[in-house]
């Protein structure tokens, strides 16, 4: 399955700090400035169910201040996962996530 949303945010407001467990993303700006800052957990054994209990270590993997100039940015479920985004300026972007498909043995 995949789901797909667009989102407007007011200056400085933000989506705090989240994960989109067993997905990959893309997300592009459609107008304004964003900044994304992404996570990807050290231990690549991560479970995404952890409880919002548990602290977990990780890297900040990328930095990025986006506007509609530029390309989408990706996540998949093992890095970029864990981000915030944070409105510069009054923005809007689409976001599309994808399940990943277990294959089943036969």
């Amino acid at each position: 399955f995949f789901s797909s949303v667009y989102f407007m945010l007011r200056r400085d407001t933000s989506f705090l700090l989240h994960d989109h467990p067993d997905m990959h993303g893309i997300m592009k700006v459609l107008f304004g400035t964003i900044r994304v800052n992404s996570y990807t957990p050290d231990d690549v054994n991560f479970a995404a169910n952890i409880s919002c209990k548990e602290t977990i270590q990780c890297t900040r993997t990328s930095a990025n201040v986006l506007s509609a100039d530029n390309r989408p940015i990706f996540l998949t479920p093992n890095k970029n996962n864990i981000h915030e985004v944070v409105a510069e300026t009054d923005a809007a972007f689409f976001d599309c996530f994808s399940a990943t498909l277990q294959r089943k043995k036969l």
